[in-house]
């Protein structure tokens, strides 16, 4: 499991990016502790590479989302 922190820096974004896409329900922690903590597994490092790659090709967030979900039901 990796720390929010960890998942930043791997991917080359800040953490405040992380909770974010959080919030917007594209990310979800692999769990969380007693006191809060986000952690993460290495599908999400690989789903905020995909995420920033599709970024720099110019999709929007808003384009991004629903292939999540579809990626997340078994779609490809």
């Amino acid at each position: 499991m990796l720390t929010i922190g960890k998942v930043a820096r791997r991917v080359g974004i800040r953490p405040s990016a992380i909770r974010y896409y959080d919030r917007q329900g594209m990310l979800r922690p692999a769990l969380r502790s007693s006191k809060g903590y986000r952690f993460y597994s290495e599908d999400a490092v690989k789903l905020l590479l995909f995420v920033k790659r599709a970024q720099s090709l110019g999709i929007t967030l808003k384009e991004i989302k629903p292939l999540l979900v579809l990626a997340s039901q078994g779609h490809q």
